[in-house]
């Protein structure tokens, strides 16, 4: 028993233990899709001893992995790590441009050579974020008009990004020289890459004036989770219905109302033929 214990005792006092070494941090900003930058990585001998001919390998052969290397080869070596010393290495990458966006990992492949010249290998894993930061335009939609006191304005939303937005809110601010009547702010959800929607609000004008700025806040969060706010102003101008006119702003629904007086002569005519003929 003493023997056996005596044997347990001296595989752990000479036991080489492969987690000594270790990555101990990864640095690296996010990739848009065709993007290239460094990922460095700090390598780190936590052993007792020294070890030397250390290749750091990225395993970037799946095809899941839309990433290569940029003017270097996808590894690095060093040839010897002391005792207690740490080393940072790095890689140049590119995102492939198809690559959706989301989190990769990275296998990292690491062999050295320690103790009695033994070799050992071990595997890693790291994460790369591919991400593109969201691009919205807002725009107004409907005729940059009000006829009168009131004005209902159809504001439109494109995204014109690479990432999709979710949880996205749309808030018009208040002001002092209008009221909103409607809900004052509307929440849209997702809006997909190359995509628009668009949200409506009534508004009462307080003053009469040449035009008005309207305050529009965005909220939304990116596919990584990341949370944006964005405002803008959209200028509309104001006319009377005597200003409207004389633009000929009021072209179609004067030709509507001419159309509804033609129609109605055109009943009273017919109507006193028929009582003639009688």
């Amino acid at each position: 028993m003493k023997k056996i214990i005596l044997m347990v005792l001296m595989l752990f006092l000479f036991a080489d233990p492969i987690d000594a070494f270790s990555i101990v941090s990864v640095n690296s900003d996010s990739f848009a899709p065709g993007e290239q930058g460094i990922i460095s990585l700090e390598i780190e001998n936590e052993r007792d001893h020294d070890i030397r001919d250390v290749s750091i390998v990225l395993d970037l052969s799946s095809d899941n992995l839309p990433i290569a290397p940029v003017d270097s080869s996808a590894s690095v070596f060093v040839d010897e790590l002391d005792v207690g010393d740490d080393e940072r290495i790095e890689f140049s990458l590119i995102v492939l441009p198809e690559a959706s966006l989301g989190v990769y990992k990275i296998p990292v492949l690491v062999t050295y050579v320690g103790y009695n010249d033994s070799i050992y290998e071990l595997e890693e894993m790291i994460s790369l974020i591919v991400s593109s930061e969201p691009k919205l335009s807002l725009r107004i939609d409907e005729p940059d008009f009000i006829i009168g006191d009131f004005a209902e304005i159809s504001i439109g939303i494109v995204n014109e990004g690479l990432s999709d937005v979710k949880f996205l809110k749309v808030k018009i601010e208040g002001s002092d020289f209008f009221e909103v009547l409607s809900n004052q702010e509307v929440y849209v959800g997702e809006l997909s890459s190359d995509d628009f929607d668009r949200v409506d609000f009534k508004l009462l004008l307080k003053d009469p004036l040449d035009s008005v700025s309207i305050p529009i806040t965005l909220e939304y969060y990116d596919s990584t989770n990341q949370f944006y706010s964005y405002g803008d102003s959209l200028r509309i101008s104001v006319y009377s219905e005597q200003e409207a006119e004389a633009l000929g702003l009021l072209e179609v629904q004067r030709s509507k109302w001419w159309i509804f007086v033609i129609l109605v002569l055109i009943f009273v005519i017919v109507r006193k033929v028929k009582k003639r003929k009688r």
